[in-house]
């Protein structure tokens, strides 16, 4: 690949921020863009001879804004960077070839988030001999980091098991240390739970701790044989101690039940959900979520949902069918406050308390079944559905938008979705057959562009690490289970 050169690239602005239009800068040039990192101040002792210091520790200060100027040549009309609202997004992409004007067609690209004008400057209005260009100079600052986008591959990975995935869960945090004393980074560990093989035997549950590349099946099976495992999630619950709690599917007219592990299951504490008849428990692999081990919840079978404050260990119920008697297939919070489920025949319900109460939100009109549902905010929510459906709406469900436009849009079914910020998603979409892809938007959802996914026999979840990594799990393929890693070229 050539080296980029300034004629290989393309500034964009995101005049109303992410998922809206993103229009081309035509003629406007950039200057360098700084990104300040976080600075330190060590701390000293002297010597005990007085003769220099010793350090002692270190001040951690964090970074300032991402700067960057735009300029363009003034015109009669008013440019778009001297009278941008604020705050924006501004989008820089460079490429190797084809048009510069087509946002998908890039190599690298460059995401700068909440931008304002910090100073407006036009140069050369007026000369006394020469007949030289008038430019507008716009100073900008944005809220750090920058996004630097690169082109994903995803790559298969080997794993033994042979039966469908249904559910993954992994670390988003960055600890300084794990139980072996190395640095942990985002999604290097994490757990993997799928179905049961006939036999009878029991279900499919990995770990892995080195970034998805090689798994362990665990060493006991929380449930009974023949019963599948339908969702995850990990959290702490003390310093270096990473819970994993799985969620068993749904039963017909049995006891429902969740299961955690503090060792990597090695052992299992198993925890009944429902009446002992209920039929309780999640039924896809959206169906368990959690922020940290004090707010923890589970949608599904029969529109039952719980809730955990104590790292799965007892669960109270928030509601028991009143606005559904239908299955939940997902539940997302994006804060202990703002949360939202989705369902069959277009049932969507949200929470703006935590779950103490819920509410049916408007329909998105399509009568699909809700398979995957996200809140990013109080007002901006996103859902797929069983018809290969988009939807979003930036009004609290109050009214929907669909997103059409995007490879596989309006067939088969749009399975999971998972946000990394504002900006960057990734969703797993199968065809009819089923055959399933991972699409990627670093726009917010403007835009989607399908990556080269490996053969499959259906995806049913994925997650988002990064804005250059994600995992996606589904169906068995060719005899083994199937996991994915999204990962930079």
């Amino acid at each position: 690949m050539a080296d980029f050169t300034s004629r290989n690239g393309m500034v964009w602005v995101q005049v109303l921020g992410p998922n809206t239009a993103v229009d081309p800068l035509l003629c406007a040039g950039a200057e360098d863009i700084t990104e300040p990192l976080q600075s330190k101040e060590l701390l000293y002792c002297w010597k005990p001879d007085g003769t220099g210091w010793n350090v002692t520790g270190k001040l951690i200060s964090p970074p300032g804004p991402v700067t960057f100027s735009l300029q363009t040549r003034l015109t009669p009309n008013l440019s778009k960077i001297e009278d941008l609202p604020f705050p924006c997004s501004i989008y820089f992409t460079e490429r190797t070839d084809g048009l510069a004007d087509v946002f998908t067609n890039y190599d690298r690209a460059f995401v700068l988030m909440e931008c304002e004008s910090a100073e407006l400057v036009y140069a050369g209005v007026k000369s006394i001999s020469e007949d030289a260009e008038t430019m507008v100079t716009v100073s900008f600052e944005g809220s750090p980091p920058i996004l630097k986008i690169v082109k994903l591959v995803i790559d298969r990975k080997v794993t033994a098991m042979t039966e469908g995935y249904n559910g993954l869960a992994l670390n988003l945090d960055q600890h300084p240390y794990n139980d072996s004393g190395d640095t942990l980074l985002p999604g290097d560990v994490g757990i993997i739970v799928g179905n049961s093989a006939v036999a009878p035997a029991f279900a499919d549950i990995e770990f892995t701790a080195d970034a998805f590349n090689a798994f362990a099946a665990t060493a006991a099976n929380p449930f009974a044989a023949a019963k599948d495992t339908a969702a995850a999630v990990n959290f702490y619950i003390d310093r270096n101690v990473r819970r994993y709690l799985v969620a068993m599917t749904a039963p017909a007219a049995a006891q429902g039940m969740v299961a955690y592990s503090d060792d990597l299951g090695v052992t299992w504490v198993v925890v009944n959900i429902g009446g002992a008849a209920a039929g309780n428990g999640a039924v896809y692999g959206e169906g368990l979520f959690a922020l940290d081990m004090y707010h923890i919840w589970l949608a599904g079978a029969n529109g039952y949902i719980y809730f955990s404050e104590d790292g799965g260990e007892t669960w109270a119920e928030q509601e028991a069918g009143v606005i559904a008697a239908t299955d939940y297939s997902s539940i997302h919070f994006a804060s202990p406050s703002y949360g939202i489920v989705g369902g069959p025949a277009d049932v969507i319900a949200l929470s703006d308390d935590g779950g103490v109460t819920w509410a049916a939100a408007a329909a998105t009109g399509s009568g699909g079944d809700i398979l995957t549902a996200v809140r990013l905010d109080k007002n901006r929510l996103w859902v797929g559905t069983d018809d290969g459906e988009l939807w979003y709406s930036r009004d609290a469900g109050a009214t929907w938008t669909q997103r059409t436009g995007w490879q596989g849009s309006g067939v088969g079914e749009v399975r999971s979705l998972s946000f990394y910020g504002d900006h960057v998603a990734y969703m797993a979409s199968d065809t009819a057959a089923p055959l399933g892809s991972v699409l990627y938007t670093f726009n917010g959802g403007y835009t989607w562009e399908v990556l080269d996914t490996p053969a499959n026999s259906g995806l049913n979840h994925v997650k988002a690490i990064s804005e250059r990594m994600a995992i996606a799990c589904g169906e068995a393929h060719g005899g083994l289970s199937f996991i994915a890693k999204v990962r930079a070229t």
